[in-house]
C-alpha cells in the first residue's frame, strides 16, 4: 500500500505498488479489489481524490474514475511526457488543478478536457481550493511562499512567507477547515491559523510536525517527522 483516499460517499480506496486498487464501503472493515486502472500494469499506483472523482497516477500515465472504480479513463491530453501526479483539487465550477511531481501547476476545465500549464515560476508543492473557489498553493522559491488566486488561477498574490526547514520538502495534508477559518501546516514552521488566507497567526509552533488530519469537526491528529509521536487535539 502506498496511498489511501476517500471519496464524498466515504468509500476508501488503496493504491498499491503492483498496479492494483482496492475499495472499502464499510470504513475499512472489508476490502474488495477494484477494476485496475490499466490492466496488465504492475507498477506503482498513487491515488488522489477530488470530490467524487478518483485519480490514479503512475510513471506511465494518469487515469480517473467517476463511478467508484468500476471503470477508468486515461487522461493525459496536454500533460508533458514524464509528468507524474502529486496533488489534485477540484474547484466549485468543476475545474481541476493538478500539481506534478516536479512542481508544475496544470489546469483542466473539466473531465476529458485538455490540461494546460499555468504560468507560475516557483516550484509548487501543495494546493487547496476553498468552497468559494479561492486557490491556495504552497510553493518554494528560496522560502516557503503561500499564494492565493481569486480569479481561477489567472494571477496569484503572495500572502505569507516562512523560512525553509530541513524537512520542508515533505508534502502531506496542507490545509484543514477549522472552526471559523483554516489551519495550515508548513513542515518546519508548525501550524498556522487563517480566516481568509490573507493574514496568519501561529497556532502551534511545533517545528517537527509534517502531517495532520481531521478525525471529525475540530478534532485533529498530527504526527512528527520521526514518526514516533502522534498528537491529538479536541478543539470543541
Amino acid at each position: 500500500m502506498n496511498s489511501i483516499e476517500m471519496d464524498n460517499n466515504h468509500h476508501y480506496y488503496i493504491g498499491t505498488t503492483t498496479g492494483t486498487v482496492f475499495r472499502s464501503e464499510d470504513h475499512g472493515k472489508t476490502w474488495q479489489k477494484s477494476t485496475d486502472p490499466s490492466p496488465g500494469y504492475n507498477g506503482y499506483i498513487l491515488l488522489k481524490s477530488a470530490g467524487d472523482v478518483l485519480w490514479a497516477s503512475s510513471n506511465k500515465s494518469l487515469w480517473y474514475t467517476a463511478n467508484g472504480g468500476l471503470s477508468w479513463k486515461i487522461d493525459t491530453v496536454g500533460i508533458p511526457s514524464g509528468e507524474v501526479l502529486s496533488e489534485i483539487s477540484q474547484a466549485p465550477d468543476s475545474t481541476f488543478y493538478m500539481v506534478t511531481n516536479d512542481g508544475k501547476l496544470l489546469k483542466s476545465e473539466g473531465l476529458d478536457k485538455p490540461w494546460k500549464k499555468l504560468n507560475f515560476t516557483e516550484f509548487v508543492k501543495n494546493i487547496y481550493i476553498t468552497k468559494t473557489g479561492d486557490i491556495i498553493i504552497n510553493a518554494s522559491g528560496g522560502n516557503l511562499n503561500i499564494y492565493k488566486s481569486s480569479d481561477n488561477g489567472a494571477t496569484f498574490n503572495k500572502v505569507h512567507t516562512v523560512s525553509v526547514a530541513f524537512w520542508s520538502s515533505y508534502s502531506f495534508n496542507f490545509v484543514i477547515p477549522y472552526k471559523e477559518g483554516f489551519l495550515m501546516l508548513l513542515p518546519g514552521n508548525g501550524i498556522w491559523f487563517t480566516k481568509e488566507f490573507n493574514t496568519y497567526t501561529s497556532f502551534w509552533n511545533n517545528t517537527n510536525l509534517i502531517n495532520f488530519n481531521k478525525l471529525k469537526d475540530n478534532v485533529l491528529i498530527a504526527r512528527d517527522v520521526n514518526a514516533d509521536k502522534v498528537y491529538y487535539l479536541n478543539g470543541n
